[in-house]
């Protein structure tokens, strides 16, 4: 038996949302540059606000990529 494998051409709208989203996000990011205070437990940090948006941006991209993996 021979298998076909069919596939769409073009850009699918999954692309293209992840791709609306990735755009405001760095948006976001780049309007954001003033410094800000963050409090972790018993330590006040001060960075760049376009700094932590990224580490935030980052890590909820890394938590989704593995909530989203399936078991096999």
């Amino acid at each position: 038996m021979v298998q076909r494998s069919e596939r769409r051409r073009g850009t699918s709208l999954k692309a293209i949302a992840i791709g609306v989203l990735v755009l405001a996000v760095v948006i976001v990011i780049l309007q954001n540059r003033d410094d800000a205070s963050l409090d972790v437990l018993m330590f006040n940090v001060t960075w760049p606000l376009w700094l932590l948006l990224t580490a935030v941006a980052v890590l909820s991209f890394v938590a989704g990529w593995f909530s989203g993996r399936t078991r096999g």
